[in-house]
């Protein structure tokens, strides 16, 4: 994994970075709604409670920590065209 390797190394390109967090708050903002729906569809008020808060940590917690990459960005990242890079997730809830 060439990726995981230079940035470890601390050699890793700022561009393929940037490219990196970008994409990663796409699919965080997708998860989130993903988790979101799953509390709204949960039966149960531990499961609702469970899912919610889940969802909070996906936006809330990671935003912040990407942010920490570039403050002036924290509270808007700024996307790729949406209809290239739009999150796909499909939700099949079986909550017990």
């Amino acid at each position: 994994m060439p990726f995981n390797t230079e940035l470890a190394a601390g050699v890793l390109d700022r561009a393929r970075f940037k490219h990196y967090i970008t994409q990663d708050a796409h699919y965080l903002i997708g998860f989130g709604r993903a988790l979101a729906l799953a509390a709204a569809k949960a039966p149960q008020p531990d499961r609702i409670v469970q899912f919610a808060k889940a969802a909070e940590v996906a936006i809330v917690v990671e935003r912040a920590l990407h942010g920490s990459f570039s403050p002036s960005s924290a509270s808007r990242p700024r996307f790729l065209p949406r209809h290239r890079y739009r999150p796909r997730v499909t939700i099949t809830c079986h909550i017990s």
